[in-house]
């Protein structure tokens, strides 16, 4: 019995009796036993025991973790958005105000060719728009950029409609079959930007525009979250309007393929953050995390009642450790 902890085991007792073995067998069956027993009972305990740390308090404060780093990056999104569209109404703003070739061509054809000069400029050195589009008080396109729709009529685009009232515009994410024309890859999806013209009270034309909606699109998408989660954006009926998947555009969360009512209640309550399941194609069921914001604008951006929401699956995002999961 030297040098063993215990007197015997099943290796040095190969030939020993019939007897002997089953004893063996039983005494380490018995001590496994107590192991685990007392291994339980050390877990009850400190799950029962108050700041003991095997409780849900650590997969509650992970996920809580979690829940504001998601509400973080769906926050930063929405102020680059309110940033980028402020931009874009200033741009409007000062071109209307300030650019002479523009303002002439409104009332003298001769400087036209000018105004169209200039708008093709503005258009190409931007790169934030689809068309820049001088129009009369009637919606008739007097210069334009890209060339080619001088006299077409954009009487009953909705922002004209504002503007040729005197107030600075801006329209929903909508698709527009001009723009399917114009750019095909666009798919038609934009914003337009009405922008009144003035001499002293009176209005005397409109500067509208189109805007690149993949701009906003590589903006939001530009936002990290996690490995594989991303930012979507809906307008105020709670329609899509920017996500990685183009085929959900225009689709309301109520709809098919969509059909998360959670997340629509939960946007309408204003809610900052919220988690769904979902049916996982390849790793089967998920639990969701979503972080929510909503755009209320910014300076010379009016705001379009946009919410923003990050979102990535729990099993990426939420480090629990595995011993904790099992008090989940």
């Amino acid at each position: 019995m030297s040098g063993g902890v215990f007197p015997f085991s099943i290796s040095s007792l190969r030939g020993g009796t019939r007897m002997e073995v089953g004893m063996a067998r039983t005494f380490q069956g018995n001590v496994r036993s107590r192991i685990v027993l007392l291994f339980l009972g050390i877990v009850i305990l400190c799950a029962a025991l108050p700041g003991c740390g095997l409780n849900r308090t650590g997969p509650d404060e992970a996920e809580k973790a979690a829940m504001r780093e998601l509400q973080g990056a769906a926050v930063g999104a929405a102020m680059l958005l309110d940033l980028y569209m402020d931009a874009r109404v200033t741009d409007m703003l000062v071109g209307s105000s300030t650019c002479r070739s523009l303002r002439e061509a409104l009332t003298s054809p001769e400087a036209r060719p000018d105004a169209n000069r200039a708008l093709e400029d503005w258009l190409k050195i931007s790169g934030a728009y689809e068309a820049i589009l001088l129009l009369d008080k009637a919606g008739i396109c007097l210069a334009s950029a890209p060339a080619g729709l001088v006299n077409h009529d954009f009487s009953d685009d909705n922002a004209f409609k504002g503007a040729v009232k005197g107030k600075l515009t801006v329209s929903d994410a909508h698709k527009s079959d001009l723009l399917i024309s114009l750019d095909p890859k666009s798919n038609g999806w934009t914003a337009a930007i009405a922008v009144p013209i003035k001499a002293e009270k009176d209005i005397q034309g409109v500067l509208l525009s189109y805007l690149k909606w993949s701009r906003l699109q590589s903006l939001t998408m530009g936002v990290r979250v996690g490995e594989h989660g991303y930012v979507f954006v809906l307008d105020r009926d709670n329609h899509v309007i920017v996500h990685p998947d183009p085929h959900l555009y225009g689709v309301g969360l109520r709809d098919s393929p969509i059909n998360l009512t959670a997340l629509d209640d939960a946007v309408k309550r204003k809610a900052v953050h919220m988690s769904y399941s979902y049916k996982h194609p390849i790793t089967g069921r998920e639990t969701r995390l979503v972080g929510l914001a909503y755009s209320g604008g910014y300076r010379n951006f009016p705001g379009l009642g946009w919410t923003v929401g990050a979102g990535a699956n729990e099993s990426e995002i939420l480090v629990v450790p595995l011993w904790m999961r099992f008090f989940r």
